[in-house]
Order: structure tokens, then C-alpha cells, then sequence
């Protein structure tokens, strides 16, 4: 089976999920209960206040994040190319924000799997010990 990976996030990815994140299609985007509550905490009030967060950081050039390999909803477990990436947070915090974003190719949709405080530090460890 697979594994989870660290690599740049490739634009076929990173470039579906700008375009339905500027749209702000509540259609085309779905959000886990957990991660809307999560949101607010963070001071991120509307759901374009945390889409724009997120552009923001999607927008970087070379944007390193971690592949989650057969990422599946909760709802009806369907599969989706999902990335991690770190975001600054946005209340000027020097821990940063784990982000986590389902593609579903096939019709053109996101879920928001997460959207919180990097508590644990995995992520920027292991973005550390890719990088050169």
C-alpha cells in the first residue's frame, strides 16, 4: 500500500483548487462539522475568510505539503487527492495552521478536511526533513 509523501504540490492540483476556492461555490465546496467550528477559533469568521487564507498560501511558488494517500470522505467514502500544507495563522500566532484539501476531479469539487492549529509540529518536521 502506498504511503504519505512530502513533495512540492503539483499545479494539476494546487490550480483546480485556486479556481473553486476564488468561485466560493458553496456547491463545490464541502466542509467537515469539525473543521467549520475549527475555523472560527482560528479568527477565520466567514468561509471567504478562510478561502482567502488559504489562496494565500496555495499561491506560493514551491509550496511543499504532504500527499495523504486514499483520502476518502466521511460521508460516503469517496476517494480524493488530498494535500497538508501549512498556512501562518492568521491571529499573527507562531504556530501555523494545518490545512487539508480533498480534490475530486471527476466533478470538480473540494473538501475541507481540515483547518486548524499544527499542534503536533508532524507536518513542519517532516517538510524540515525533505527540504535540503
Amino acid at each position: 500500500m502506498a504511503k504519505n509523501f512530502i513533495a512540492p504540490i503539483p499545479e494539476r492540483w494546487s490550480g483546480p483548487v485556486i479556481k473553486l476556492l476564488e468561485k466560493g461555490d458553496a456547491q463545490s465546496i464541502e466542509w467537515t462539522f469539525q473543521t467549520l467550528q475549527d475555523r472560527t477559533l482560528l479568527g477565520l469568521y466567514t468561509e471567504d475568510m478562510a478561502y482567502q487564507h488559504c489562496l494565500k498560501t496555495l499561491k506560493t511558488t514551491g509550496l511543499i505539503g504532504e500527499c495523504i494517500v486514499d483520502m476518502r470522505t466521511n460521508i460516503d467514502n469517496y476517494r480524493c487527492e488530498a494535500w497538508a500544507f501549512l498556512c501562518p495563522h492568521p491571529l499573527g500566532s507562531d504556530t501555523p495552521v494545518y490545512a487539508k484539501i480533498g480534490l475530486h476531479e471527476d466533478h470538480l469539487s473540494i473538501d475541507f478536511f481540515s483547518l486548524h492549529i499544527d499542534q503536533s509540529g508532524k507536518l513542519i518536521k517532516k517538510i524540515k526533513a525533505y527540504l535540503p
